[in-house]
């Protein structure tokens, strides 16, 4: 059970990572390169 509970925190806590970095790469192209979020979440995204 203990080994679940740790891959399954694992998992939570690289998704959260993930969409931190996504949301932050968003921001960056959107308010540095002016670009629009639409394309600021694709490149993100990607």
């Amino acid at each position: 059970m203990l080994k679940q509970i740790l891959i399954f925190t694992k998992a939570q806590v690289s998704a959260f990572v993930g969409g931190v970095i996504d949301y932050l790469l968003m921001v960056f192209f959107t308010e540095v390169f002016g670009l629009h979020y639409l394309y600021g979440i694709v490149i993100g995204g990607v």
